[in-house]
């Protein structure tokens, strides 16, 4: 071999080696894209806009992936978002309010839809509550810190009775129905679709209590303060929601149609709970003024162990919706 080449072949094994090991660091760098966004959902059609922008492709629009997890109830997401299963969760205020006794490290980034009848009381038969003797006979199915409870105190209280008299039942929402049906409990205080499902599978047996108007149920998305990565895909998972909220508001049979394939609802059921929903996103005075109220009311019926009353202000975070771009709404108070 010429003095000439062999400068040269060793020159272009020192190219081949040099690119084989940029090849291999390349492939064993990390991809810096984010994974998907995990959000437990509570399968309720008061979680439509999310089922919407996934069906229409509104989080891919945003260059978001998200992953929705199906979970049953608001509390039960909560749990899921403090375990570190879920990225986001969605829950009632209700539930905001009990957790936030015992945690200060999650927050509610926008509020999503509303409604006034969304929680149900169900009886096996019409109820004569009238003394306090007849309250200490009666045996109630709740969901524990959350919703359910608060909506049954306010409702006896309501009609001037003593929320402190029943027996309090503590369940699953999925054991609603069988509790009532076997006489473990007398009076249910539980949310759609479950109540509706409660009421078809006992037909004329079933009694359910008028309350519309008597509480207004607001759900919300949370999330977890210790992860300020995420910020730029929480701003984009609520633009998407915007979009399917506005779309949900302009096509509301098309809406339906999507609710009722990802929850395998009927028309009949959403016929009989649609009127009762108001879609809207946005975080203000009046939440954090709802989350006081309740606060004061879980200290003064001891229902929790804390008895300092929570900074709900502190546990709103405007940066998420404001940074969107969305937010236009009176900021809570966080002076």
């Amino acid at each position: 071999m010429s003095a000439l080449r062999k400068p040269v072949l060793i020159l272009m094994i020192a190219l081949l080696i040099g690119s084989g090991l940029l090849l291999l660091a390349a492939a064993l760098q990390p991809d810096e894209k984010p994974g998907s966004l995990r959000i437990a959902v509570s399968s309720t059609p008061l979680s439509a806009p999310f089922y919407v922008a996934e069906k229409l492709g509104y989080f891919d629009e945003q260059a978001v992936q998200v992953e929705l997890l199906d979970v049953a109830g608001g509390a039960n997401c909560f749990d899921l978002l403090l375990q570190g299963k879920a990225d986001l969760a969605t829950s009632s205020d209700s539930v905001v309010m009990f957790n936030g006794f015992y945690y200060d490290h999650f927050a509610v980034i926008a509020s999503f839809v509303e409604s006034d009848n969304d929680i149900k009381l169900i009886s096996r038969e019409p109820l004569q509550l009238e003394a306090s003797r007849d309250l200490s006979r009666l045996r109630i199915g709740v969901v524990e810190n959350s919703a359910s409870e608060y909506f049954l105190h306010n409702w006896l209280k309501h009609k001037g009775l003593d929320p402190l008299q029943p027996v309090y039942v503590p369940l699953d929402i999925t054991e609603m129905h069988n509790a009532l049906a076997s006489g473990q409990v007398d009076l249910l205080s539980v949310w759609e679709p479950y109540a509706y499902k409660i009421y078809l599978q006992g037909a004329d047996q079933i009694n359910i209590v008028d309350t519309k108007g008597l509480f207004n149920l607001r759900f919300n998305l949370l999330e977890l303060t210790d992860q300020p990565e995420l910020q730029e895909q929480k701003q984009q998972v609520l633009l998407a929601l915007q979009k399917a909220v506005h779309y949900i508001r302009n096509n509301p049979e098309a809406a339906q149609l999507i609710l009722r394939h990802r929850l395998k609802l009927t028309q009949e059921f959403i016929d009989w709970s649609w009127k009762d929903y108001h879609f809207h996103l946005g975080l203000d005075n009046e939440q954090l003024s709802s989350l006081q109220h309740q606060a004061q009311w879980a200290l003064s019926h001891g229902l929790v162990e804390n008895h300092a009353l929570p900074d709900y202000a502190r546990l709103m975070d405007l940066n998420p919706i404001s940074g969107a771009g969305i937010y236009n709404g009176k900021n809570p108070q966080t002076d």
